[in-house]
């Protein structure tokens, strides 16, 4: 069969594919209907040129991509790349093409935050991205991106789809600049071989210049094609009155290259364009595999999002029939859409579950293999595989704002965070270049009267050695891997002082419902003590509790569906954290809770007393005049308990249980798992001031909980973790998230920033001393500059590789 290629990404597609666009009035074929929306998005864009431009040099897809930043501003576009945060302020991902080292990062931040209108910017050097909060009403998205082109370097909003392609294209054009670096290091090594062996009598005069024409051309040439980019960004930075790893680069790879033009029109011995085409066969070598770090680490953190199906299927439907079906495009998906999902799909947003009960298999989220039952009015998240027959969901939420699209915005930010350590070697950097160019001036003076021959030599490998790639990388590399393995377990780190602050905890401090237990209770046993049947006192506790998220709610829940019990109107409704409900049926108040909650309410209080039972929790239902039922609870340990704290244990972490539950069963649960301290029936405030006592003992406290009566408690912890089934305002207010409830990621999120903390200083030792050593030894003319550049990319390699290691199981 003919086959053809897709207009936008290349692939081969076969001659009846019937997916297309008409571009200036031609048909335009692709291979799929994500092919078709991306192409249509740039086109409408106005930013057709990417097409022409793609297959050039990157200095005309530059073109295209900066020709006109105002169309950035319009607002059907910029709400496809900013979104706004909880303080009314924009937030932006923008990817910025040039950044080599963190020299640059610096640079760029320096410049950003101090325009009117910034607050904050976040660089990822592993991913060549930027975390913006702006204010637009102050300052547009097209200034921002015009201020970082000032300085040299090129920036876009970030749109996985384009990015990915523009990476392809990057690849591409590397890989173009090294062949022919290659080529011509080859051609122009293998000709200079004649002029080390032979003198110009024995080869002749004229061979003899032509072999050193024919070297000039090509490192000429090498030098336009290959390396005016560093040269240009050198220049750049300078006019800034700021030093770069370009700066090196372009200083080394000048100063051979004039020197040896110099010596070859007087017709000197002396010339070295073979050693600078190898310089720069090296160099891109060095810097096509940092590329290739960037797109891998890039792939790491956003690889969940090109598992998400551009296309989606909406559906419209009458007395339960799909009456019309619509393909559209995820980012033209709004809220209350109906998506209908089939059998193994991926489910590409959030909403709520219409149709009947379902099989999820959450694991791409929460790293849990075993898949989940849902049932009607459940919510799901995208990202998750449908392994039912047909899924109909109601929509909660848009692309932008998903909760795949928050993971994501929440590991990029995390792999841009600065932590102390990180922020000591940004300013090591910054004065590493000058201190070597200093080095480099004395090392030149100290040649000049020993030997002035070893001065181009010397100076070319010191200038080399010294570039801190492996410093710059030191940090981003072993972070980005440590927040993504984490994050692939279901621990969601979502504040970026966690990995710092988890090395120097000394307690932790657990809620005892829903987290160390698990999150629902067993009724036990029931006693009525009003003349009410069990039907009408299952339908009053039921409506008080509908409403609530409490744990204890779903016992009354499970009550409903399973003997189909009526729901009262109720007015005047109220709930009292951690202490029960209170509402009017049928113009009676009626209060359902803890003890101390109805005995205030409840006129015969000297009755209370009698039906407590020990080690279970017990609810009452009271009204205003008689004591209706009393309701004996259990709550089941969850089964990696014991494990998990005698792992904890293990690291000498001392253990705490705070619970709102007044039983005794808090007693029996500290006792089997050997905690020694342990708080019950503590209020919100309680909880407030057990932390705090802590703290005034110098401790570093983390809080383990899921709900609002945690909450206090999780603002003043040094560390405060949320279950991923807890309620909404205990996840927001949480700085961690536990996406599959497990809690035995506990012990291994502290192992892993213990294992972080060490990788990163063994990183920073090795740049620094690896570097020094390497100056030195240049310093005394014992390593020649074409070599120099493979210590050079050595040590980023070691680098690297060292990090990858927290991705190990």
């Amino acid at each position: 069969m003919h086959l053809k290629l897709c207009f936008h990404c290349n692939f081969v597609i076969s001659y009846d594919t019937n997916i297309y666009l008409i571009i200036n009035k031609r048909i335009k074929y692709m291979c799929c209907y994500g092919c078709k929306e991306i192409t249509k998005f740039i086109i409408d864009s106005k930013l057709g040129n990417y097409y022409i431009y793609r297959e050039k040099s990157v200095i005309n897809v530059d073109k295209f991509k900066y020709s006109s930043y105002e169309i950035y501003d319009q607002n059907n576009i910029i709400n496809k790349f900013v979104t706004i945060n909880a303080n009314g302020l924009c937030d932006v991902t923008i990817s910025i093409n040039g950044i080599v080292c963190s020299a640059c990062i610096w640079l760029i931040e320096r410049h950003i935050k101090n325009i009117c209108g910034i607050y904050e910017i976040f660089i990822n050097f592993s991913t060549s991205k930027a975390q913006i909060t702006f204010d637009l009403s102050i300052i547009k998205l097209s200034e921002i991106l015009k201020e970082i082109r000032k300085i040299g370097y090129n920036a876009y909003p970030y749109i996985f789809k384009i990015k990915e392609t523009l990476d392809q294209i990057e690849y591409k054009n590397e890989l173009k600049k090294l062949i022919i670096a290659g080529i011509g290091s080859m051609q122009i090594m293998m000709l200079s071989f004649a002029l080390y062996i032979y003198d110009m009598d024995d080869i002749g005069i004229s061979y003899w210049l032509f072999i050193r024409l024919f070297n000039f051309i090509i490192a000429t040439l090498l030098i336009i094609f290959t390396s005016g980019k560093f040269i240009i960004n050198a220049y750049k930075s300078l006019k800034l009155k700021t030093l770069t790893l370009d700066t090196i680069v372009s200083l080394s790879i000048l100063i051979i290259y004039f020197f040896s033009m110099y010596n070859f029109f007087n017709k000197n011995d002396e010339v070295y364009f073979d050693s600078v085409c190898m310089f720069i066969f090296f160099l891109l070598i060095s810097r096509f595999l940092e590329m290739r770090i960037r797109h891998f680490c890039t792939k790491l953190i956003y690889g969940l999002q090109k598992l998400i199906p551009n296309i989606v299927t909406i559906i419209k439907f009458s007395n339960f029939s799909i009456i019309k079906k619509v393909k559209k495009n995820i980012d033209d998906v709004f809220i209350d859409d109906i998506l209908l999902v089939k059998m193994g799909e991926i489910i590409p947003l959030d909403g709520f579950i219409l149709n009947d009960n379902c099989v999820i298999d959450e694991s791409m989220l929460t790293g849990e293999s075993v898949p989940v039952y849902k049932k009607k009015k459940d919510f799901v998240m995208g990202g998750c595989v449908n392994l039912s027959n047909i899924l109909i969901l109601k929509i909660s939420s848009t692309s932008k704002n998903s909760f795949v699209t928050i993971i994501i915005q929440i590991l990029e930010k995390m792999s841009s965070i600065k932590p102390k350590i990180i922020r000591i070697t940004n300013k090591i950097s910054n004065y590493f270049i000058l201190f070597v160019l200093i080095l480099v001036f004395f090392a030149d003076i100290y040649w000049f009267f020993t030997d002035y021959t070893y001065i181009l030599n010397v100076t070319i490998a010191m200038l080399t050695i010294a570039c801190p790639c492996a410093l710059a990388l030191a940090v981003p590399i072993a972070i980005t891997c440590s927040t993504n393995k984490l994050a692939k377990n279901g621990f969601l780190i979502i504040k970026e002082h966690v990995l710092e602050t988890l090395l120097n905890i000394t307690d932790i401090v657990f809620d005892k419902t829903g987290t160390l237990t698990v999150n629902y209770f067993l009724l036990k046993e029931t006693k009525i003590l009003a003349n009410y049947t069990v039907n009408h006192v299952f339908n009053l506790a039921y409506s008080l509790e509908i409403l609530s998220n409490h744990p204890i709610s779903k016992i009354f829940i499970y009550n409903l569906i399973l003997k189909k019990n009526k729901i009262y109107n109720i007015s005047n409704y109220k709930e009292y954290i951690n202490c029960g409900i209170e509402g009017i049926i049928n113009n009676k108040k009626y209060r359902i809770g803890k003890l101390d909650f109805v005995k205030e309410f409840c006129s015969i209080d000297n009755k209370f007393d009698d039906y407590k039972l020990k080690d279970e929790l017990c609810i009452f239902l009271v009204n205003e005049f008689e004591i209706i039922a009393i309701f004996y609870l259990i709550n089941p340990l969850r089964y990696e308990s014991f494990k998990i704290i005698n792992e904890l244990r293990s690291l000498n972490l001392n253990l705490h249980i705070l619970t709102g539950d007044p039983s005794n069963s808090t007693n029996k649960i500290a006792k089997n798992l050997e905690i020694l301290y342990f708080f019950k029936n503590a209020s919100i405030q309680d909880k407030l001031i057990y932390i705090k006592k802590l703290q005034k003992k110098n401790l570093q406290v983390m809080m383990v909980g899921d709900g609002i009566n945690d909450i206090l408690a999780f603002k003043i912890s040094q560390i405060a973790v949320a279950m991923g089934e807890g309620t909404d305002l205990a996840k927001i207010s949480a700085d961690v998230t536990l996406l599959n409830n497990n809690l035995l990621l506990l012990p291994d999120a502290i192992k892993i920033s213990i294992k972080t903390n060490k990788i990163i200083k063994q990183n920073i030792v090795w740049a620094i001393f690896y570097n020094l050593i390497g100056l030195i030894i240049s310093f005394f003319g014992f390593i020649e500059p074409y070599f120099s550049v493979f210590i050079m990319f050595f040590s980023s390699l070691l680098v690297v590789l060292n990090s990858l290691r927290l991705l190990k199981k």
